[in-house]
């Protein structure tokens, strides 16, 4: 009997926390650093003023090219309380892992959560963690697939565009020149073009004076190819024109759309959008069948095991890549019935940037996705957010020619 209603009452908790979750009411029993529950609904989340001022301080030195060592030895030079000491200093009864009492610092850890956390866009993502059953204490991480995601939830405290900037800049492997603060602004974004290796930057001393130029890694550790040599100031001019260039090319899609009938615009994205959509899924449906073919051409003899076998991986792996296409494209869809807004914030980033003179971490980590560079010099550079700006360039051309 016992055994039965601890069953009967995790079950009601479980599903009670699942509607909260789906309901975009926080369940935590602390709010994450920058946010307070509100005194007057504690499912609710409000920004904490002063807290938020770090937050946004961590993401914008990072966007600047400073490390997360360096900004958690900022933090501590500044005598700012760390994450968990300041909720127990405002009175919360806070306990932590990764905090060693009353004195803890700040850290690469806690640094790296905060700017990886998408809770500071207004995204809730709960949901994470769980227990296998009421039995036992054990705690599993639940696939991110199965996370409960509410976006726009709450008051954000750093925009969009600057958080998928700084996820890029994490995922880049960078390193710090000897003697400066900041990684270089091209740190980690620049591959050889031909075989797809990371340049690295080498520096040559003539006399007092010193010369810094990029070359293929693949050059010296593999043989693999040539060096692919380009000077560092000859390359950031490059680069920098580039960029110069696709603002102007991207001022001019927002001026196209300030000037476009708002409903119409809506209409013409979501056909085109609808229109990609069938495309992928026609796709999708005619690989499937032509791996429903190969089990009879087996059957038949007229292929062998091995060659079923690779065969049917491939078209897998291409039905898991539509499939996988098809539901970012219908979310995206979603996003823009819901929340039009959000899918032009790389619109509004690229506005806020006009001509620049020289060329910065924080510059190329916001508008740079890679630069590769080829044989002879030749550099292609790829930005970020390509496919919609490429996706908004048809569509114009379309609605220009009245064919939308």
């Amino acid at each position: 009997m016992n055994d039965s209603y601890c069953r009967e009452l995790s079950n009601k908790l479980r599903s009670q926390f699942q509607i909260q979750r789906s309901n975009g009411e926080f369940i935590g029993a602390f709010a994450a650093y920058g946010y307070l529950k509100s005194s007057e609904d504690k499912h609710k989340l409000v920004v904490d003023d002063y807290a938020a001022s770090v937050v946004k301080g961590i993401f914008h030195a990072k966007i600047q090219g400073y490390s997360m060592q360096r900004i958690a030895a900022q933090l501590n030079q500044q005598e700012v309380l760390s994450p968990a000491a300041y909720k127990r200093s405002i009175g919360l009864n806070y306990r932590s892992g990764f905090d060693s009492g009353e004195s803890c610092l700040w850290n690469n850890t806690t640094v790296r959560r905060i700017l990886q956390n998408r809770i500071y866009v207004g995204d809730l993502e709960q949901g994470k963690r769980y227990k296998p059953n009421y039995k036992t204490d054990v705690v599993l991480l639940r696939p991110q697939e199965e996370w409960s995601v509410i976006r726009d939830n709450h008051e954000p405290i750093i925009d969009l565009w600057t958080f998928e900037a700084v996820q890029r800049d994490l995922a880049c492997d960078t390193r710090i020149t000897e003697g400066y603060d900041m990684v270089e602004p091209l740190s980690g974004l620049l591959v050889c073009g031909d075989c797809g290796m990371a340049m690295v930057q080498k520096r040559v001393s003539r006399g007092s004076r010193q010369f810094y130029y990029y070359t293929c890694s693949g050059h010296r550790k593999k043989q693999c190819c040539s060096a692919h040599c380009i000077s560092k100031p000859v390359l950031e001019d490059q680069v920098l024109e580039a960029v110069n260039n696709y603002i102007n090319s991207v001022l001019e899609i927002q001026k196209f759309m300030e000037q476009a009938d708002a409903e119409h615009l809506m209409k013409a994205r979501l056909s085109r959008l609808d229109a990609v959509i069938h495309q992928k899924e026609t796709e999708m449906e005619r690989d499937k069948n032509l791996r429903l073919q190969l089990f009879e051409l087996k059957a038949e003899g007229i292929l062998g095991r091995e060659e079923y076998i690779e065969m049917n991986d491939s078209y897998t792996l291409r039905i898991k890549n539509h499939s996988s296409k098809l539901e970012e494209l219908q979310r995206e869809r979603r996003d823009l019935l819901s929340h039009g807004n959000r899918s032009t914030l790389w619109l509004k980033g690229f506005k806020q940037r006009f001509r620049f003179e020289n060329l910065s971490r924080e510059t190329a980590i916001t508008l740079l996705q890679q630069v590769k560079i080829y044989e002879g010099k030749q550099i292609c550079v790829e930005f970020a957010c390509q496919d919609e700006y490429l996706g908004w360039k048809h569509l114009m051309a379309e609605m220009q020619k009245g064919a939308v």
